[in-house]
């Protein structure tokens, strides 16, 4: 499952100070989300039952995000939770963009 040729560790030295500014960005990103989430569900005045959901599924997604980058750093798993890891990532900009356009489009109506 290993590449033969190249040690892990030999690999995981190679990110160098990468590997510590992904965990960095990780968490900036979740806290920038709770709070973004505090403020369009709890904060709110009259929030849409849209950017509610989106909102709270990103928080989960980021989450689920987390635990699946620990499995990954602490577990030998197999490659496929990798390819998870890197898909979830792409349905949280997904929903980011979309929850954006909501809000630009709910701007403009209020213009």
């Amino acid at each position: 499952d290993e590449n033969p040729l190249i040690d892990s560790t030999f690999l995981l030295r190679m990110l160098g100070p990468f590997k510590y500014i992904h965990t960095i960005l990780g968490f900036l990103i979740t806290g920038l989300s709770g709070y973004l989430w505090l403020k369009i569900v709890k904060q709110s005045l009259n929030p849409t039952s849209m950017m509610v959901q989106i909102s709270t599924i990103i928080l989960v997604l980021i989450f689920t995000q987390i635990i699946l980058g620990e499995i990954l750093v602490f577990l030998d798993v197999i490659p496929l939770i990798q390819l998870f890891h890197m898909w979830i990532a792409s349905w949280i900009l997904g929903l980011c963009m979309v929850q954006y356009s909501a809000w630009n489009q709910s701007q403009v109506s209020h213009e």
